[in-house]
C-alpha cells in the first residue's frame, strides 16, 4: 500500500505515513484509481424563439468533465453560441435559409468546435473517440493534470 499524499510505500498495518505524517485513508486506497480523467465533448442546442424566423436553435459545443462518484458533471469549456444569421426577408418568411446562410452557419459551427478543442488540447486533453464528422467526442488526460496558469 502507498501513501495517497506522498506516494511512499507503507506496511499494510500503517495508520500514518512515516514520511509525511498523513493519516492513511483506507477507504480511498480500497477504491481503484484510474490513471486518467475523462471528458465528453457534445453539441448542445436550445430553441430560441427570438432567433431569426422564430424557429431556429442556438447551438454551442460544451466539454464536460465526467464525474466519478458525483451527481452529474461539470462544464470545462463552452464555445460561443452559433445561430443562423443574415437571412433575407424571403428566407425568414419561408423559414428556409439559403445556401449562403447555411454555409455561414457551417463555418461558424466548425470555428466554435475548434475554439473548444484547442482549449482542451492546451489543457493536456487527448482525443479518444470521434464521431462520423471527425469531431472528437471523448477525451482523456492523466489524472492530476492541471489547467496551465494564465
Amino acid at each position: 500500500m502507498f501513501c495517497m499524499s506522498c506516494g511512499t510505500e507503507l506496511p499494510e498495518e500503517a495508520k500514518f505515513c512515516w514520511k509525511c505524517g498523513q493519516a492513511v485513508n483506507r477507504a480511498a486506497m480500497a477504491a481503484p484509481q484510474t490513471p486518467f480523467e475523462s471528458c465528453t465533448l457534445q453539441a448542445c442546442y436550445e430553441l430560441n424563439p427570438k432567433s431569426t424566423g422564430g424557429f431556429y436553435c442556438d447551438r454551442w459545443w460544451e466539454a464536460r468533465l465526467e464525474g466519478e462518484g458525483q451527481a452529474g458533471s461539470s462544464v470545462l469549456v463552452k464555445s460561443s453560441v452559433v445561430a443562423l444569421s443574415g437571412l433575407s426577408l424571403v428566407e425568414k418568411a419561408t423559414r428556409n435559409p439559403g445556401r449562403a446562410a447555411r454555409a455561414r452557419f457551417a463555418s461558424d459551427w466548425e470555428a466554435a468546435y475548434r475554439q473548444v478543442i484547442e482549449g482542451l488540447l492546451a489543457q493536456g486533453w487527448e482525443p479518444q473517440a470521434v464521431d462520423r464528422e471527425g469531431h472528437a467526442t471523448a477525451l482523456r488526460r492523466p489524472r492530476g493534470s492541471r489547467e496551465p496558469e494564465r
